[in-house]
Protein backbone atom coordinates (compact mmCIF):
# COMPACT_ATOMS: atom_id res chain seq x y z
CA UNK A 1 0.00 0.00 0.00
CA UNK A 2 1.42 3.23 -1.01
CA UNK A 3 0.50 6.76 0.37
CA UNK A 4 1.52 10.43 -0.89
CA UNK A 5 2.59 13.36 0.90
CA UNK A 6 2.54 16.83 -0.58
CA UNK A 7 5.00 19.21 0.50
CA UNK A 8 5.29 23.02 -0.45
CA UNK A 9 8.45 25.05 -0.59
CA UNK A 10 8.57 28.46 0.73
CA UNK A 11 10.31 30.80 2.92
CA UNK A 12 13.42 28.39 2.82
CA UNK A 13 11.02 25.17 4.66
CA UNK A 14 9.37 22.21 3.29
CA UNK A 15 5.91 22.10 4.84
CA UNK A 16 2.89 18.92 4.47
CA UNK A 17 0.12 20.21 2.69
CA UNK A 18 -1.51 17.44 2.29
CA UNK A 19 -1.91 13.70 2.67
CA UNK A 20 -3.42 11.26 -0.38
CA UNK A 21 -3.61 7.45 -0.95
CA UNK A 22 -4.03 7.67 -4.72
CA UNK A 23 -0.84 8.83 -6.77
CA UNK A 24 -2.87 10.17 -9.52
CA UNK A 25 -4.64 12.76 -7.83
CA UNK A 26 -1.61 13.98 -5.89
CA UNK A 27 0.26 14.56 -9.13
CA UNK A 28 -2.67 16.71 -10.23
CA UNK A 29 -2.84 18.52 -6.81
CA UNK A 30 1.10 19.12 -7.18
CA UNK A 31 0.68 20.59 -11.02
CA UNK A 32 -2.14 22.85 -9.36
CA UNK A 33 -0.10 23.85 -6.58
CA UNK A 34 2.83 24.65 -8.59
CA UNK A 35 1.27 26.68 -11.55
CA UNK A 36 -0.29 28.84 -8.49
CA UNK A 37 2.83 30.41 -8.34
CA UNK A 38 2.86 30.69 -4.64
CA UNK A 39 5.45 28.11 -3.57
CA UNK A 40 9.11 27.90 -4.74
CA UNK A 41 8.89 24.43 -4.77
CA UNK A 42 6.65 21.30 -4.73
CA UNK A 43 7.26 17.83 -4.72
CA UNK A 44 5.22 14.80 -3.60
CA UNK A 45 6.90 12.07 -1.19
CA UNK A 46 6.00 8.38 -1.95
CA UNK A 47 5.74 5.96 1.50
CA UNK A 48 5.31 2.30 0.58
CA UNK A 49 3.61 -0.02 3.27
CA UNK A 50 4.41 -3.54 3.50
CA UNK A 51 1.18 -5.41 6.06
CA UNK A 52 3.04 -8.75 5.78
CA UNK A 53 6.11 -7.15 7.34
CA UNK A 54 4.68 -4.34 9.12
CA UNK A 55 7.51 -2.19 7.70
CA UNK A 56 7.52 1.46 5.53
Amino acid sequence: MSSFELQVYKSGVWNVDSYFDDRDIALSAAERLNESGRHAGVRILQEDYDEKTNKS
